[in-house]
């Protein structure tokens, strides 16, 4: 099937992916008593999986991997945009008959 110039058009948008490693709450206390060399510390372990994110939006699982002394992340889950794409139907389905 040949691929739309709108779906060719949507593949070259750029967006960020943020691979978030943990978070916590704090309180502005805590905030304001942080200095050079304070350690914050995270429920989350070095084994944890991380969230793949766009938008805010969770998109995968992954872990950390280094390759070649970059820091990278290995998939995990299914994506949820490789699940949606799955999904899609290959012909346009007809309208529901009432």
């Amino acid at each position: 099937m040949t691929p739309s110039p709108l779906a060719s058009i949507v593949e070259d948008i750029e967006v960020e992916v943020v691979v978030r490693l943990a978070e916590r709450e704090m309180s502005l206390a805590e905030i304001l008593a942080l200095a050079p060399g304070s350690t914050i510390i995270f429920e989350q372990t070095p084994d944890d999986v991380l969230s793949v994110e766009i938008d805010s939006r969770p998109i995968a699982r992954a872990r950390p991997v280094e390759r070649s002394g970059r820091l990278g992340v290995r998939l995990e889950a299914p994506t949820l945009l490789g699940d949606r794409r799955s999904d899609r139907p290959s012909t346009p389905s007809s309208p529901a008959s009432t």
